[in-house]
């Protein structure tokens, strides 16, 4: 045993003694009864000092202090009697099942079970702005447009995905030919540091139209194709009827065929009639209440103030409003003598015409039948 000339305290158990006693390096006093903590492990540790780590299969069993033995044998990677000998994975793999992989230029830089340690050089042609081990491919997560009329201007959104993450440069965004696209911001979102959400400007949307979304990260290629989301026109009734004709009014009516559809793509906010003559010009309008069933329908307008001896052309616009723009079906329409209904269609407009004066005559001529 060691004495008490060694500058220290040794604590040491006779026979003759049922405690740990110790020399000291006092001089009134050799020895002492010395004051001894637990000697048990901390809970997951092992060994004379506790200086080992179990890695049991369980991970909330506590192996064998001394032996460092798990009853339930040995966790994922792990071997031997006390559970300490690594199972090595190939060549730049790790994780628990040797499913990841390092891109490290030396192998032995990348650690069995975390990767890529800080000596990890990466192999040529593969980004170092990252730990080289962490790699996912790309993944698109969103693309898509705020919903505008056709022919405005539109804000896309893409969303990406990836390990390392994307690039500003990396993100790009194509539609059709002649389109004016222009990336307007980029970043890195706050609540994922792998995933960049990038905004593009485009100068005009139409119905049906595609764009497509690349990813080319350094991890993978991807794309993602959408189309256009824009209001639709609203729909325009299928005929004009006219009935009350006479030379001071006429009376015109319409049935609805949709006021909205079930995306909300398109909603009636308006019908508005408007009369010209050949010598004044009058406007009349009013704006529609809602409709519980808009396939049934049917709107009258009576329009006053008609003139003998001038032709008066009446015009129908359906519109909606989106917050920005107005979107227009128009249709124009007259009457003949023989109140015939003409349709001639140029350019989606149809015109109807009045002759107020042989309407006149034909009226005159019926009365004095009737009378005769």
């Amino acid at each position: 045993f060691l004495d008490r000339r060694l500058p220290n305290n040794y604590c040491r158990a006779t026979a003759d003694s049922d405690q740990a006693w110790c020399y000291t390096t006092s001089s009134k006093y050799r020895w002492q009864i010395c004051s001894l903590g637990s000697c048990e492990c901390p809970r997951g540790r092992f060994g004379i000092y506790c200086n080992k780590d179990c890695h049991c299969k369980e991970t909330d069993e506590h192996c064998n202090e001394a032996t460092g033995k798990c009853t339930t044998g040995c966790a994922k990677g792990w071997s031997g009697k006390d559970c300490q000998a690594v199972i090595p994975c190939e060549p730049n793999f790790y994780g628990w099942e040797c499913e990841k992989k390092c891109q490290c230029e030396n192998s032995s830089h990348c650690q069995r079970f975390l990767g890529p340690t800080s000596k990890c050089v990466c192999k040529k042609g593969i980004s170092d702005q990252y730990p080289c081990g962490l790699w996912n491919n790309s993944a698109i997560l969103y693309l898509g447009n705020n919903r505008v009329s056709p022919g405005q201007a539109s804000v896309f959104t893409c969303t990406v995905q990836s390990t390392p993450p994307p690039k500003d440069n990396e993100i790009q965004l194509l539609g059709p030919q002649g389109k004016n696209i222009t990336s307007i911001s980029s970043r890195i979102l706050v609540s994922s540091a792998s995933t960049r959400t990038k905004l593009f400007y485009v100068n005009s949307v139409h119905e049906n139209e595609q764009y497509t979304c690349f990813a080319m990260t350094a991890a993978s290629t991807e794309s993602l194709t959408a189309v256009a989301d824009v209001f639709s026109f609203p729909e325009f009734p299928n005929e004009i009827f006219i009935s009350n004709v006479n030379n001071e009014h006429i009376t015109i009516s319409w049935k609805t065929k949709k006021l909205h559809d079930q995306n909300q793509k398109f909603q009636v906010m308006m019908y508005n009639v408007t009369r010209n003559s050949t010598n004044t010009d009058a406007s009349d309008g009013f704006v529609l209440g809602e409709v519980e069933n808009p396939d049934t329908e049917t709107f009258t307008y009576k329009i006053n103030g008609l003139t003998n001896m001038n032709d008066h052309f009446f015009t129908l616009v359906t519109s909606n409003d989106n917050g920005k723009v107005e979107c227009k079906n128009t249709r124009t329409a007259f009457v003949t003598a023989d109140v015939k209904i003409i349709v001639l269609s140029l350019q989606n407009i149809v015109i109807i015409t009045i002759c107020p004066t042989l309407l006149v005559l034909i009226i005159l001529g019926f009365i004095i039948y009737r009378k005769l």
